[in-house]
């Protein structure tokens, strides 16, 4: 089953994408990085808990994209 996910860039709550979850979350940064045009490094939920693990994002889950930068909310 196909999972979605909206991906906005750490502090922003505007530009949003929604994209397909890939497999992996080398993948997901990867697209993310191409979408939002940074270097995607950390992802974060909206709470801004971490995501170290591709298999805890739930569909239409939405996730903040850091270049490195600690989670600055929305």
């Amino acid at each position: 089953v196909m999972k979605r996910v909206i991906i906005f860039k750490n502090g922003y709550s505007v530009d949003g994408k929604t994209i397909e979850l890939p497999d992996s979350l080398e993948n997901l940064l990867a697209t993310a990085s191409k979408k939002l045009n940074i270097e995607a490094k950390l992802l974060f939920t909206t709470q801004g808990g971490e995501i170290d693990d591709i298999n805890l994002i739930r569909d239409d889950e939405l996730l903040y994209v850091s270049s490195g930068e600690p989670y600055m909310g929305m």
